[in-house]
This record gives structure tokens, sequence and C-alpha cells, in this order.
């Protein structure tokens, strides 16, 4: 009847569960010695050649996305597995009765868990638990229930996802409770047993640091009104959450990241918690935080957890971003090295950079005037002290026998008998070879006492008239171009700024290939020069340099060694980051008028091309500044002002007549007038052997007249205040006049 029939499961069931209960009493009782799973023996054969198991890199990719619903479906795959998430994968319950069909109580499953159903013939967490504990190998009180769920939900979400990724392959096949099973026992093994932990349990547990490059995949995003995502990350065993910043939070809202991505980070940090802890246990507060300018995409099939090789992964320049954090490392070619700067920090919370030439300028103005003060209060404390001293008249009044003189014992005693004794020779001579040692000794450690007092003294003087030593430090600058592919392609570069540069930072050599680590990526200051790139590096405490070899071929591609442009190279071709080494006759000066203005000077190269080099207030050198006209010039790193470069393109007519323009950065822009000091030696002695012709400077002096006049400007804006190479000029009449002994250069002005 159909009351037998359901009575007869209920009682099976019964006894099920009280075979199922007694085994694993009896276990406890016991020592339970361990024993290797299939899965683990599996692997290991593979290992050893077997190709029984294959990774998942020898699968052809498939995306979920070209599968519709309906499609999935009709390939094998269940509703119930569609409907897995990480969120929900702790909750989900088999159907036993579509597995095994014709089983009524208890289910061996896996490596011979006695798996018993539930009154609807269902199977979850806590079912897998129990049948878990009645495997052979595995000890009751080293596993708990807590160990479990958590592995239940990590291996549910994954076979779900083998089946939704790769139906062809897996469809029916991963998300059964055999297979689940085993895997529970191989992590068993693994963690267990062997005493493996994986990259999360390392981390939380203090025994491994979180910068190492790491695979995870995101479980999930929280996201929060008025503040960043906060994401959910796994390893495949344990999870934890992870902060974020701006980039990756852009990331997430467009969707690039979102459950079930995998992604490789590097340089990460554990923040919002102070000991170790259970990967179990991990409190709301301890996160990961990752960097975005260290964070990228992983494919499918990449192993979680860490990486081989555990280095910082590198990153081409152009996928940085300022808001990405810093960036774990960087391969590029030193293209150029600046001089070194000073930044002082004043007291009122202002800095000031200075050259080399200025900053010992300025340091001995500062030695000098501190030298004077040191020297003033040393007096001043000296006479104040021998003011208060006794006079000697009064200490040597008192007269001294030898049998006194041998009473005497300590070092003050001494010293005071000596001062007061009419004749200090004779009474040295009555002292004992011990006495004079005492008495040196005291005189010594007296000396030192006075001179300490005084120094104290001196600094609280100095101190509170104000005087404080200054706060300088060296900031050097170089820039870069990138060595990927990408930034090769698009000839990317920024700019590397390092305080206070140590030897291998110094040491660096243009055209040489180097792999940056751990810098700080920044956005590019405004007014600077426009670079091919939007971010600047800093280098960090924790930032280091490799160099790195690099064929003739790829070197070619990416650097550009120094060279000499001329006014007609620049009007054909634009120089790589608008930058450029000029070297040419210095023709006039032309004074600012206000303080916002910049002065010029006019330039000409040894094709008589005019170049005006613009020296903004606060940036010139003393090179420049002592520099008279008709002296050559060696200048690295002008710049050339894009302003002027759109206006020639706008009028046509002006590109050949108007003058060209450069700006000089005092931070990167070098002077020289030796042809020793200058890295363009020969270009440098054919000027100097141009700037003794008389015709050749006067031929110059007409051009740079006609260029001028051209562009609508006159030659002489204020007399008083410009300096050519002949002498003064004045303004008569609206027409220029230049007063010179030589005549061939006065019939040309004349002439013309």
């Amino acid at each position: 009847t159909n009351a037998e029939t359901s009575v007869a499961p209920s009682l099976e069931l019964e006894e099920a569960v009280m075979a199922q209960e007694k085994l694993i009493r009896n276990k406890k009782r016991r020592k339970v010695q361990p024993s290797l799973g299939r899965w683990l023996e599996a692997r290991k054969r593979r290992v050893s050649g077997d190709k029984t198991l294959q990774p998942l890199s020898f699968l052809a990719p498939e995306n979920k996305d070209h599968h519709t619903r309906q499609e999935l479906l009709s390939m094998g795959v269940c509703h119930s597995t569609l409907a897995v998430t990480s969120l929900n994968a702790k909750d989900y319950r088999f159907q036993l009765r579509r597995f095994f069909p014709c089983a009524g109580g208890s289910i061996l499953v896996g490596d011979g868990a006695l798996l018993l159903p539930d009154p609807h013939g269902c199977a979850g967490a806590e079912e897998f638990y129990k049948a878990f504990l009645t495997v052979a190998g595995v000890d009751p009180s080293l596993c708990d229930e807590a160990w479990l769920r958590n592995h239940y939900r990590w291996l549910v979400w994954k076979l779900a996802a083998y089946e939704i990724c790769w139906p062809s392959q897996f469809a029916g096949r991963c998300l059964t409770p055999d297979i689940l099973m085993l895997q529970l026992k191989y992590r068993y093994d693994r963690e267990v047993d062997a005493c493996n932990r994986s990259a999360i349990k390392k981390i939380v547990e203090r025994d491994d640091t979180p910068g190492k490059r790491m695979v995870f995949c995101v479980a999930a995003v929280h996201t929060q009104a008025g503040a960043q995502p906060v994401l959910e990350l796994t390893d495949g065993w344990y999870s934890m959450r992870a902060q974020i910043d701006s980039a990756l939070s852009t990331l997430v809202s467009t969707g690039r990241i979102r459950p079930g991505v995998k992604i490789v980070t590097s340089g990460a940090e554990l923040v919002g918690g102070h000991g170790a802890c259970s990967p179990l246990e991990i409190p709301e507060s301890l996160m990961l935080k990752l960097s975005g300018n260290s964070t990228r995409p992983a494919r499918c099939y990449a192993r979680l957890g860490y990486c081989a090789p555990s280095s910082p992964m590198c990153v081409p320049l152009l996928s940085l971003n300022h808001q990405g954090g810093a960036v774990g490392c960087v391969d590029i070619v030193l293209s150029r090295k600046y001089p070194t700067m000073y930044m002082e920090k004043l007291s009122d919370g202002a800095c000031i950079f200075r050259t080399r030439e200025e900053e010992e300028k300025a340091n001995r103005k500062h030695e000098e005037k501190r030298q004077d003060q040191i020297e003033k209060l040393y007096s001043s404390l000296q006479a104040e002290r021998e003011k208060q001293s006794p006079s000697k008249g009064a200490k040597r009044a008192r007269r001294l026998v030898r049998r006194e003189i041998e009473k005497l014992w300590t070092g003050q005693e001494l010293s005071e008998a000596m001062e007061s004794a009419l004749n200090p020779e004779d009474f040295q001579q009555c002292l004992s070879g011990s006495q004079m040692e005492r008495l040196a000794e005291y005189k010594r450690c007296e000396s030192d006492r006075r001179q300490q007092e005084i120094n104290l003294r001196l600094q609280e003087a100095m101190a509170k008239a104000g005087h404080e030593r200054r706060n300088v430090v060296p900031v050097k600058k170089f820039r870069v171009n990138g060595c990927c592919r990408k930034d090769i392609d698009r000839k990317a570069s920024c700019i590397v700024t390092v305080w206070r540069p140590g030897p291998d930072w110094v040491d660096m050599v243009e055209g040489r290939r180097y792999r940056l680590y751990s810098m700080a990526v920044g956005p590019v200051s405004t007014g600077g020069s426009d670079f091919t790139n939007h971010v600047t590096l800093t280098a960090t405490r924790q930032s280091r340099l490799q160099e790195k070899q690099i064929s003739d071929n790829l070197l070619d591609l990416v650097y550009e060694k120094k060279e000499v442009w001329t006014v007609s190279d620049l009007k054909s071709s634009r120089p790589k980051g608008d930058e450029f080494d000029f070297v040419g006759v210095l023709l006039k000066v032309k004074e600012a008028d206000k303080l916002s203005q910049p002065t010029v000077l006019y330039v000409c190269d040894a094709e008589q091309g005019i170049l005006s080099v613009n020296i903004w207030p606060g940036r010139q050198s003393p090179v420049c500044s002592s520099a008279s006209p008709g002296q050559v010039l060696c200048m690295s790193s002008l710049f050339l002002r894009r302003s002027a470069a759109r206006e020639r393109e706008s009028v046509p007519h002006l590109t050949n007549s108007a003058v060209m323009a450069a700006d000089a950065r005092s931070d990167f822009t070098c002077f020289s007038t030796s042809a020793h000091a200058s890295c363009h030696s020969a270009q440098f002695t054919q000027m100097m052997s141009l700037a003794k012709e008389p015709e050749f400077l006067a031929e110059a002096q007409m051009v740079l007249e006609k260029q001028l006049q051209a562009q609508g400007t006159s030659y002489r804006t204020q007399p008083t205040a410009d300096r050519n190479i002949h002498g003064k000029s004045d303004c008569l009449c609206g027409r220029t006049t230049m007063q010179t002994s030589h005549p061939m250069l006065w019939r040309r002005f004349s002439a013309s």
C-alpha cells in the first residue's frame, strides 16, 4: 500500500542516520591515519606525466555571453546551475534523485563518503559536512562545520562557472555530489594534512606579504551611497574585502570589474587590522588596499593565488592613471638627464627652487651670516662669563706649605689652591705624580663643562634670535621613454622626479634601459611642458631601479640621441616632446619691462636662423645673466613654444619670416658658455669661429631686424634696457639708428 511504501524509506533513512552517527562517534574515539584522496592522487599523476586531468588553458575559450539561457539549457546546463552566484552558493542544495534515481537511503559519493538526503531528497552544506566526516582519513577533531561551509561555497560557485563557461565540455558533469565531495577531500588533504595554505590565509595570519603578485577572482561588489565600492576577492579557498581607488572605481562603474572577473595585482597593502587572525574570522575593517596602476585583468584560466614570478608586473606608461596609486614596475629607456635642483623650504611654508650655482651662493651667504652671529654671541657670552668670575688678585692671597699641599686630594682642591697660590709654578713643583694627574683630569673636565655650557647658551641665544638651519632637499629629474609595445607605437614618455637621489639614480646613463619599481604616479603640473603622457613618476622610499639589456634595434625605436637643432630643422619638423638643444651666438638681450614678462634672448645658429629664448622671472641662470651679446651659448633642453607654432600654422606667410620662440625652464634647461662644459663641443667650436667674423654677425643682425619688423614688433621697445652686439641704440623719429665703428655694417643697415 501507499502507507507501507512511505514508511519503508523513512525507516531506511533513520537507520542510515544512526549508522552515520555511529561511524562518526567511533572516529572521534580513535586516532585517524591520513590517507590521500582520489583527486590528489590524480593531480600527482598529472604532474608525473599522466594527462588524465588537463588544465583549463588546454580548453577552447568560450564566452558565456555568446550562449543564451535557452542554448545553455539545451546543452545540458540545469536551471539551478544558472542561478548560482557567489552570494547564494553557500545555500545551494542538490536534488539527489536527479543524480541517483535508484538510491533509497544512504549514498556513497567521492572517496566513500556516506551522504544522506533530507526528508525532501535534497542535500546541502549541513548534509555534506556529516558525510565528509565519514570519509576515510578525515579526522573530525581537525575539521569543523565553518571550514566545510566556506569551501562548499567556493566549490559550488567554481563548478557552476565551469559548466556555464565551457558548456560543450562540462555541462552536467561538474556540479555533482561526487565531484564536490572529491574536491572537498582534496582541500582537506592539502590544507589539513599537508599544511598548505592559500594566499589569503598566509596574508591574514601575517606569515607573508600582500605585496607579491597575486591573482584574485571578484566574488562580489558592495556599493554604498557616497563611498567607494568595496570588492570581495577570493583566491578560491578564502575571501576578504578589498579597498579600491578612483581608477578601479571607474572600472567598476563601467562594468569592466564585476563578479566572476579575475584580476592580477601586486603591491597591495593590508589596512584596518593590527594582529593575525583566522581566514574564517576576518573582521570587516581588515581589507586589502589595491592600486589601479598595479592591477590588470587576468585570463579566465589563470590560477588563483600567488604567481610566479612574484615580482611586480611591468605595465606600459600609457596605461597609468594619476588616480590609480603607485605602480609596481615600468620598463623605460632614459632619454634625458636634467641638472640637479635644490628646494629650500622656508619657515612660512613657501618653497624656493635653485640651481647648483644658486644654491652654492645662497649657502655661502647663509654660512657667512650664521658665522657672524655666532662670533657676536660667543664674544658676548665670554664677556659675561669673565664679569661673573672672581678676580685673580683675590685668589692669590694665600701661602701654602708643603704639608698642606700633601693633604690636598681632589682635583677641585688642587685647582683652587693653585689659583690662590702666590707662585703657581712653585706650587706645581711640590705636587706628586698622582696629584698632577688628578689636577690635569679636573682641568680637562672643567674645560669640557664650560665649553658645553657655552655651546648650550649659544644655541639658546641663536634659537631666541630666530636663526634656524636651512631645510634644503636636492631633487633630480629625468625624462624617460616607455619600452612596451604600446609605448613605442605612441612614443610615450614622462618625467621622473627623485627627491634626495642616491648614487644609483645619479649614475644613470642616457640611452640605457632600466626597470623602475614602486613609483608614485601623479598628474602633470599645469603650465609644464606638454609631453606625450599625462602622468609623472616620483620615487618613494621603496623605489629602486634595475638596469636591463636592450638590443640596438629596440634602442633605435625608443631613444633619440642629443642633437643640435637649427631653426630650419624646427620649422620643418617638431622635436620629440618639444624639447631640443641649440647652439648659437647671442645677438640681443631684451630685458623684461614688467615682472610678469620674460627676458628675451635673441640667438642665431650657423645658418643665421633666429631663435628667441624666453627666460621667465625667477628662472634665470647665472651663466645666462652674465652672458653678453656676441657670446656663444650652448642651451640644452629648450622647449619650443607651441603657441608660436600654432600661429605660424594659421598664418602661412609668416612661416619663414617669424622668429621661432622657445622657453627656458630652470628645472630642465642648462646654459653653457664653454666648449669643455658643453655636450656639443664640435658645434660650439664651429660657432666660436663664426662669431669672430664681423660680416656673419652683421648679416645675422639684419636678419633679426627684418624678422622683428615682419611680425609687427618694433626693433627697439625700450632703448635703455636692450643690449646688442655692437653698442647702444636710440630711437629717433621712429627710425632705428645703431652706433657702431664697423663701416660695412653701417652701410648695410643704411641700405636696408
